[in-house]
């Protein structure tokens, strides 16, 4: 049921300081897989510096096999664009990329009737000197969990957290009331798109990021995801969350990626990694040229008053010169502009309004108990089941876990169930 699983090799340069694993499964329910992933490593520490490792998630969608494609299109295609614009800075380059994404998806969609309105999100995650930088549209998510902590670094192009964010939902029971599965943005439907830029987030020595569809966040709490990052690695983590989405219904694709950040050389350190140089549109009007003609024109006017009414013409044939100056750097000025753009700085100041949301995953009796019911739902699987499945293992993991709460290692009892639930999911999926 897994379409791709990627993780590190031994010559990966950044195999002692990065740890990744990447995955995707069709689910229980849908017939082919509109999911898909990608994940670029850089080659060497001068292109980490430039650009960054690169991470993307995109859950497609359409009829029949439009979906598949536009999020085909979406992973194959940013990192094109992304590398191709490798001059600008990050945050350029990774909006550019996507938009240039959109416009692909787009054309595909507009010239192809099979593909009419196809659509796919888009999240991608670097991970750079200045710290983890994330473009987003559509409801995938990127998640931090760090100490105990895990964050939504990104905002869903949800009907439902629009409608929040702009105070439409006053309670639990009109949330519930709004369809979760309708977005407001994404790749493809329209030629133009608005992308989010997040971060940079700094980084340090244990942090955990994890991007996924909604196949994953749709079906597991934030509160088991943090929990499961903080006590195994990547290649299990990621294991146990698919099939944690599957034995919960698994209605949709699940996508998953984790990196964890192992080691000192690819942590945020301020000094060192210096700032962005990010270029923002301007106006057609380029407004200082236009401060340039108004100031050259009252000097100019100026001085034309004082040659006339003072003894003395050379103040106002000076002023008259400073105005004839300023109008002529206002109409030499667009020649050298950059397209209507200008450069600036960007130091400590992030991009977006990331994060938003919170959860304290620290493994208590409440978090356990919410993976003993899953737990359950595995034995009452094997109630209804004529198929001949290795129980016996199962029930081992379980006593075990059974034990280790008995004691208050609520940890140790989380990893025993957790193994005895991706052990039955293998089971059910060798059939």
């Amino acid at each position: 049921m897994s379409k791709k699983e990627q993780q590190p090799d031994s010559s990966d340069p950044w195999q002692d300081c990065l740890d990744y694993c990447a995955i995707t499964d069709v689910g229980m329910r849908r017939a082919n897989n509109q999911d898909n992933l990608r994940v670029v490593i850089a080659a060497n520490e001068k292109n980490w510096k430039s650009q960054g490792h690169l991470f993307i998630v995109a859950d497609g969608m359409g009829a029949h096999a439009a979906g598949e494609k536009a999020s085909e299109m979406a992973v194959r295609s940013v990192p094109h664009h992304y590398q191709k614009y490798i001059e600008k800075s990050p945050p350029e380059s990774l909006k550019l990329a996507i938009r240039e994404t959109n416009n692909e998806i787009h054309e595909r969609g507009e010239s192809n009737p099979e593909f009419h309105n196809m659509g796919t999100t888009i999240c991608a995650l670097t991970l750079l000197p200045q710290g983890a930088l994330l473009g987003h549209v559509g409801d995938s998510r990127v998640y931090r969990f760090r100490a105990d902590m895990i964050e939504q670094l990104t905002f869903d192009h949800s009907l439902v957290w629009e409608m929040k964010r702009h105070g439409k939902l006053k309670t639990p029971e009109d949330e519930a009331a709004i369809p979760k599965n309708v977005i407001t943005r994404s790749l493809g439907p329209n030629a133009e798109v608005e992308v989010d830029l997040e971060g940079p987030f700094p980084i340090q020595t244990g942090d955990t990021f994890l991007l996924c569809s909604d196949g994953l966040s749709g079906q597991v709490s934030d509160l088991i995801i943090g929990a499961t990052l903080s006590l195994q690695d990547p290649e299990t983590a990621a294991a146990f969350l698919r099939d944690l989405a599957n034995l919960t219904g698994g209605p949709d694709n699940v996508t998953v990626i984790i990196a964890k950040v192992t080691g000192d050389q690819l942590t945020t350190n301020r000094e060192d990694s210096g700032s962005f140089t990010v270029t923002t549109e301007t106006d057609d009007e380029d407004t200082s040229s236009a401060l340039f003609y108004a100031l050259g024109g009252v000097l100019a006017l100026a001085g034309g008053v004082l040659a006339m009414t003072l003894s003395s013409q050379l103040p106002g044939l000076i002023t008259l010169g400073l105005g004839a100056l300023l109008g002529l750097t206002g109409f030499i000025k667009p020649m050298f502009s950059s397209n209507g753009s200008v450069s600036q700085q960007i130091g400590g100041q992030p991009f977006g309004e990331g994060p938003y949301s919170r959860t304290d995953c620290k493994v208590t009796s409440d978090v356990l108990n919410e993976i003993i019911s899953l737990v359950k739902r595995v034995r009452e699987a094997h109630d209804r089941s004529t198929d001949q499945f290795d129980w016996q293992h199962f029930d081992e993991l379980c006593v075990a876990g059974a034990e280790y709460q008995q004691r208050g290692d609520f940890a140790a009892a989380f990893l025993q169930f957790a193994k005895a639930i991706s052990f039955m999911m293998t089971e059910f999926r060798s059939t």
